[in-house]
């Protein structure tokens, strides 16, 4: 059965369904924003990320706050819409540097990441590396060692590829031979 919005708010005002607190309603949101992108509905995935964010905000829960901000940054770059991807990324990274930079959270090297991604794609290939370098410095301070190796593996082929894009063989495959050694070790492999 599907139940309208217009309807719950009914069965709400009539106090058969309870209201949902800042971080519930926005982490419906999310899930259903992650279900649209996943479904490549990316416009709409955009509008319920939006609406999260603004909920999340309340809730203050950075660390989501971060996760839909890149969400819409990479919506963005499967839209072709790489200015408002490149616009999406620094203003949530210039938000997370004036409020959080010295407080580590995951999402602050994915910020990084997405940028890399944002400035590849826009064929601004030296604002990529440097941006996965920045991505790759505060994977550095992740505890876990299986994990830091994993997400500096990530980075080495972040870089690796942007030179490859760049057709600067020579650094494409010095980067790659950084990022496999660290890949195996991450999965278990020897």
């Amino acid at each position: 059965m599907k139940v309208y919005p217009t309807f719950l708010l009914f069965l709400f005002l009539l106090g058969i369904v309870p209201a949902l607190n800042s971080q519930e309603a926005a982490d419906k949101l999310f899930n259903l924003a992650e279900r649209l992108a996943n479904n490549a509905d990316f416009e709409k995935s955009n509008t319920k990320y939006l609406e999260a964010i603004d909920l999340y905000l309340e809730a203050e829960n950075w660390p989501q706050y971060y996760q839909c901000r890149y969400a819409v940054t990479y919506n963005f770059i499967d839209l072709y819409k790489f200015d408002k991807a490149k616009d999406e990324i620094n203003q949530t990274i210039e938000h997370f540097e004036k409020n959080y930079k010295d407080t580590f959270i995951i999402q602050q090297p994915r910020l990084y990441h997405a940028a890399g991604q944002v400035y590849k794609d826009l064929h601004k290939y030296d604002e990529a590396i440097a941006n996965n370098r920045i991505a790759m410095k505060y994977y550095q301070g992740v505890q876990d060692s299986i994990a830091r190796k994993k997400y500096t593996s990530y980075m080495y082929n972040n870089i690796g590829t942007v030179y490859q894009t760049k057709r600067s063989m020579d650094s494409a495959l010095y980067y790659f031979e950084l990022a496999l050694p660290l890949k195996i070790e991450s999965m278990g492999i020897t």
